[in-house]
């Protein structure tokens, strides 16, 4: 009888807590700019009903050029905003506000010039027409840049910017400041030849879109920060998984600025790769970055305090030890939390010989133990499927480690992913490297029965001919049976079973844009223990995720690779690595050797001509390395990021 008023007294709190959302509280977010894909995250969370969930109700604020966005938020006028990196200008300069999550781990903002301006390098700035904004003229990367040159904004011609590309084509100005997701859009598309002089290739790689709130907003209202966050957060996972349903909203809702769908699309893409630029979480702020923008302001003499950057980048205090009463009193009368896993994932996690959970899941899951007092039993499942299946009929309270889609949400719940994937397609070796999953089309492609991306996958490209298959190593073995073309997976388990089995005739020829976005699935049914689960999971440090990952690829070594196997494997993205490895290492002296070399050429030149025409071979030198030099500009040029950003490739390999 007890026992079932408890379960009563549970059952009411839930639905009084569910009832309480209902009421939200009306917040607003100021955009640093005009609406685009670049605010795309925050649109999803607002449409999809992210923000909704947790009790806000968020009107998105267009920027208009009387805006001044940051002392907007420190006198509540916005409750929330977005920036560039002079935010931490503006936080030394006593500013009380505290930065939540860098959406862009790099900034697209560059500046370019036409070719036909004969403007070859940045020292030929000097005297020339530059538009550029306010803020642009504020943020410390462009600022850098400029004075690793030797030069200064001064030093230019500075001409309002009338944010126009047809300025800079029709001769208005000779340099102006440009997305990279946005006016070279429209400069490939008219066939003009561009020079792009990008921060980050002089290696001042700055955040962008740096969303930001109050010190009072996160004093006052502590639980509202975490939840705007969050819900942002899993609005911008959300438009990046799904990035023409997200097209499709800006044009319906948010396309102020009259931006074609193909605009849009290609402003996606290339965002995509900025937000997840040498990371696997969106919005990742770490410390000794905002220290280096600090770092750069003041050297230019700009700052006025210092900071304290504990304080300056929000922490989320709620961790699991935080459980509110309720949570509390739950686990408490809860009697075991049942648990099912994908029995065959490695490294992820699988069933061993003796039957015991291994793999990374479970070093996740013996964290979690710990901070519970209910206990975590796992059901033996024999299949993905069966796994899925016993969800439905609630034979498991969560699922280990899952990613969310549209059918699953009809029967579970998920909290915030803790792990995220790339994805890459294996073929024979018969087969070029694949960049385009577009270029497969009518091709056979297996991938694991029940699995979500495998979901997404046949939705999404329905000119694939996606084929079910039982698990990796039957995938695999049927793309080398010819069978099938080729087979689809995370990086991670492909590798694991490339060291564990003999697939010789396998390679890794291409790598896609989606990832595996991992959580805990939790039955749709028991708030309170998404609630609880969600706490755990944000309370894993990046520290122990990585832990966990270097376990892992430390086991990989310690069984020994057959470095045979993976050079026939790999061995034409190896060597294409290994020429790119080479000159990362070469770099930095030759750049500085060009610089020099192109700073006393014409006068060593006449000097050497003057003492001794016999002196060609110290000519036909200065030549080798200038084009050299060349050959690397070049290179940088078509991969668009300096020759040390090669990590993306790296991932691969690594695994």
């Amino acid at each position: 009888m007890i026992k079932k008023i408890l379960i009563l007294i549970i059952s009411l709190n839930t639905f009084l807590t569910a009832n309480q959302i209902t009421k939200s509280d009306k917040i607003s977010l100021q955009l640093q700019w005009k609406h685009q894909f670049e605010f795309a995250g925050f649109y999803m969370a607002k449409e999809k009903g992210f923000y909704k969930g947790v009790g806000l109700d968020v009107d998105i604020k267009e920027f208009t050029f009387d805006t001044d966005i940051v002392r907007d938020v420190q006198i509540g006028k916005s409750t929330y905003a977005t920036n560039y990196p002079s935010v931490v200008l503006d936080k030394s300069n006593g500013a009380d506000i505290v930065i939540l999550s860098a959406i862009l781990q790099l900034s697209p903002h560059v500046l370019i010039s036409l070719k036909s301006s004969g403007i070859k390098s940045i020292k030929d700035f000097k005297d020339k027409k530059i538009m550029i904004g306010n803020n642009a003229v504020k943020t410390a990367s462009f600022r850098s840049m400029l004075k690793s040159n030797n030069l200064s904004l001064d030093d230019m011609v500075q001409l309002k910017n009338r944010f126009n590309i047809n300025d800079l084509i029709n001769g208005v100005t000779d340099i102006t400041t440009a997305f990279r997701s946005n006016e070279l859009y429209y400069l490939d598309k008219q066939g003009l030849e561009y020079n792009i002089w990008d921060p980050k290739d002089y290696e001042f790689d700055f955040y962008d879109v740096i969303l930001f709130t109050s010190q009072s907003e996160l004093d006052n209202n502590p639980q509202r920060v975490k939840n705007f966050n969050e819900a942002t957060l899993r609005g911008w996972r959300y438009a990046f998984e799904n990035i023409e349903e997200t097209v499709n909203l800006i044009l319906k809702k948010y396309n102020t600025q009259n931006r074609t769908k193909e605009a849009l699309i290609y402003e996606a893409k290339a965002l995509k790769k900025l937000a997840y630029f040498n990371v696997d979480t969106i919005g990742t702020i770490k410390k000794e970055n905002i220290r280096r923008i600090y770092d750069m302001y003041n050297v230019m003499g700009l700052t006025k305090e210092k900071i304290d950057f504990d304080s300056f980048i929000y922490k989320n205090k709620d961790k699991a030890k935080d459980l509110t009463k309720k949570e509390k009193f739950y686990l408490k009368n809860k009697e075991q939390i049942t648990m099912c896993i994908d029995p065959d994932w490695m490294p992820f996690e699988m069933f061993d010989s003796k039957g015991y959970h291994i793999g990374m899941s479970r070093d996740y899951f013996d964290i979690f133990r710990k901070k519970l007092d209910a206990p975590i039993n796992v059901i033996n499942t024999k299949s993905w499927a069966q796994t899925l299946e016993f969800a439905k009929q609630r034979k498991c309270d969560i699922i280990s480690m899952v990613m969310e889609t549209p059918n699953r949400k009809q029967y579970m719940n998920f909290t915030s992913p803790y792990l995220s994937v790339p994805v890459v397609l294996v073929t024979t070796h018969q087969v070029s490297f694949v960049d385009d999953i577009k270029s497969i089309k009518n091709k056979r492609i297996g991938m694991v029965e029940g699995y979500a991306l495998a979901e997404v996958f046949k939705e999404k490209y329905t000119n694939i001919d996606i084929v079910d298959v039982k698990n990796i190593k039957d995938g695999l073995e049927k793309v080398e049976s010819g069978e099938l073309y080729g087979f689809i997976g995370s990086v991670s388990s492909i590798g694991y079973m490339f060291q564990t089995n003999n697939f010789a005739n396998l390679k890794i020829s291409g790598k896609f844009d989606e990832r595996w976005e991992l959580g805990v699935a939790v039955r749709n049914d028991d708030l309170v223990l998404l609630s609880i689960l969600n706490k755990l999971v944000n309370s894993i440090t990046d520290d122990q995720k990585q832990n966990i990952l270097n376990k892992y690829i430390a086991i990989k070594y310690e069984k020994g690779i057959d470095y045979t196997l993976l050079w026939q494997t790999s061995i034409g993205f190896i060597v294409a690595l290994l020429i790119l490895i080479f000159f990362l290492f070469k770099q930095r002296r030759l750049r500085k050797e060009i610089q020099n070399f192109n700073k006393n050429l014409e006068l060593k030149v006449k000097e050497e001509v003057e003492k001794n025409r016999n002196k060609d071979k110290i000519l036909f030198q200065q030549s080798k390395l200038a084009s050299m030099g060349e050959m690397i500009g070049n290179i940088a040029h078509q991969w668009r990021q300096p020759l040390n950003r090669i990590n993306l490739s790296l991932e691969v390999i690594d695994v």
